[in-house]
């Protein structure tokens, strides 16, 4: 069954296996902070940090404890059987995410999809399997564990900060120009709307941005765009074209990967874990980070 209600620990447990989860639990965090829509877009370019997220419940089995239904029930002999949530969606920017565990009902999510009118969709490449869906692109789930620190010499006259600690809309539109000319435009809103979502973010301990500065100017920068208690989900790791192949990228993505904690989730740190592109599977794996899976963009037949 697939339902929009849900407590919060149903929807954290469902989306504490991967980082589409951390995506989706932040994403509806935001929902229900800010339900309303941002800036002044035409409605079919309109930016929300609302959404609309559902879960599916199944049967999981269970070697022991209570069940919500027999075993010979659901054709699985020696084992009791309780119905959880198997599986977490959420549509919010225009798209779909997914994060579904192995007992998740594929058919049932497949016609869903269906349903709301998905075509395209953001999954485990193991959930894509089991979908029979399109693979359109790969990308690849980077991890590293909280204890694990990278050393960095920097420059004279270079620091490594929290932007919103020094002069916030400058340095803001500073990294927003940064990622723009680094080729993440595709995945950004326009400059009022993205600076709305990434305050909000900050405010509420769910997202923050870093730079390496030199003076007043940008040499690099990292954020984190969403945090549970299992994990921080770190992006956009740029440098000045002309700045690069200096190891300023791994200077900033460390010290993104340091500060991935939050009191709000009781823990000083966290995992990281971000999406990377093929081209750029060496590059993290010299920043400390080990490749933990797959995420597909996917169109649904």
């Amino acid at each position: 069954m697939i339902t929009t209600e849900f407590t919060q620990d149903e929807f954290a447990a469902a989306c504490g296996h991967d980082i589409l989860g951390t995506q989706l639990f932040t994403g509806w965090r935001l929902s229900r902070l800010y339900p309303a829509q941002i800036g002044t877009s035409s409605p079919e370019n309109a930016v929300y940090t609302g959404g609309v997220f559902w879960v599916q419940r199944g049967e999981r089995p269970q070697e022991d404890g209570n069940c919500n239904s027999s075993a010979d029930d659901a054709g699985l002999s020696g084992k009791t059987v309780r119905r959880e949530v198997t599986a977490a969606l959420g549509f919010t920017q225009m798209s779909v995410t997914l994060t579904a565990d192995e007992h998740a009902d594929f058919d049932e999510l497949r016609a869903f999809l269906h349903s709301i009118g998905c075509n395209h969709l953001e999954c485990g490449a193991r959930t894509a399997a089991g979908l029979d869906v399109d693979v359109v692109k790969t990308m690849y789930i980077q991890h590293r564990a909280a204890d694990d620190t990278q050393a960095h010499t920097l420059s004279a006259g270079r620091v490594l900060a929290e932007l919103s600690a020094l002069n916030a809309h400058f340095t803001m539109r500073q990294a927003y120009d940064l990622w723009q000319a680094a080729g993440f435009g595709e995945y950004m809103s326009d400059y009022p709307d993205w600076l709305a979502i990434m305050s909000r973010k900050q405010k509420h301990a769910l997202g923050e941005i870093y730079g390496l500065l030199e003076g007043e100017t940008l040499l690099a920068a990292a954020a984190v765009f969403g945090r549970t208690e299992r994990a921080a989900y770190l992006g956009g790791v740029a440098v000045r074209e002309e700045l690069r192949g200096q190891g300023l990228g791994a200077a900033v993505a460390d010290y993104a990967a340091r500060h991935t904690g939050s009191s709000e989730f009781g823990n000083a740190f966290a995992a990281a874990e971000l999406l990377c592109e093929e081209h750029n599977r060496g590059f993290y794996r010299k920043c400390g980070f080990a490749e933990a899976g797959r995420v597909v963009f996917a169109a649904i037949r």
